[in-house]
């Protein structure tokens, strides 16, 4: 009896994908995981900017689903000048905010993100959080580090079923500030 050997790799399914190869080169084709988790229709972002002026400040709240999909996360705060960031988790509840749709990163996919995404800044629902513990927390320009990007590099698994907040303090006079949160959605094979 003979015997077949694949080359590949598990898939969520529970099946094994084929290595694929470029069919010119014979070269291996590979992305990253995130990368593929857009192909497939699994990676979300949503946003929130605004001009704050001096003391003002830019908040996102997420909540995480409560299943087995967990969110791998990359957070991304632009801003210029003299400001503080921080990121709160276990945050016990939210006052103020409002709904934001999330975003697929394959915009012909109708694949919905499992998380909750409210917005606000001063003067337009800003989100008041109750609770919560400091998990981040950066002073961005003037002398600090300016402008504030954590990348691929800085992926983050949140918590199931808990509640983050995500804000910028401006610090200085009048500035355009972001935050940017972009993750996919994974379940455990292991």
């Amino acid at each position: 009896m003979g015997s077949e050997i694949i080359i590949g790799t598990y898939n969520q399914e529970g099946g094994i994908d084929a290595i694929r190869s470029n069919p010119a080169s014979n070269a291996l084709v590979e992305i990253s995981n995130s990368h593929h988790n857009i192909h497939e229709g699994k990676h979300f972002y949503a946003y929130k900017s605004a001009s704050l002026t001096n003391g003002q400040v830019l908040t996102l709240g997420l909540t995480t689903p409560d299943t087995a999909k967990r969110i791998h996360m990359f957070m991304e705060f632009d801003i210029a000048a003299a400001s503080m960031i921080d990121m709160l988790e276990d945050v016990t509840s939210f006052s103020g905010g409002a709904a934001f749709t999330i975003l697929n990163n394959d915009r012909e996919s109708s694949n919905p993100s499992g998380a909750t995404v409210i917005v606000g800044h001063t003067g337009s629902d800003l989100i008041t959080p109750t609770g919560g513990t400091e998990r981040y927390a950066q002073a961005l320009g003037s002398g600090n580090r300016s402008g504030g990007t954590l990348g691929h590099d800085a992926e983050m698994i949140l918590k199931r079923n808990s509640n983050y907040l995500f804000r910028i303090t401006n610090g200085v006079t009048t500035q355009g500030a972001g935050i940017i949160l972009q993750w996919y959605e994974h379940t455990s094979i292991r």
